[in-house]
């Protein structure tokens, strides 16, 4: 995944009412990502999915993203999502 500086920074994520998200983060090319190191967003608290019904990632497989301080995590309406975030 290539990275903005400034995305380690977001302190919250809300996405909410879309029919064709499929990924919140994805590798442009597909290239294989096992060899990548972990992306850790320590600012982020909050993160809210809502109403995506085609969601089945919210990053690639392969990837570590984790928020250790996020405190207020809601998942809604995401019936394909897969289990990939930090916990799970």
């Amino acid at each position: 995944i290539s990275v903005a500086p400034s995305l380690q920074k977001l302190n919250s994520i809300w996405i909410e009412g879309n029919d064709e998200l499929k990924e919140v983060f994805w590798h442009k090319d597909g290239a294989d990502v096992t060899d990548y190191n972990e992306i850790i967003m320590n600012e982020l608290w909050s993160l809210t999915l809502f109403g995506l019904p085609n969601l089945t990632n919210f990053w690639p497989a392969g990837y570590q993203i984790p928020f250790p301080s996020a405190s207020d995590e809601v998942v809604s309406n995401c019936p394909k999502l897969r289990g990939n975030s930090e916990g799970d």
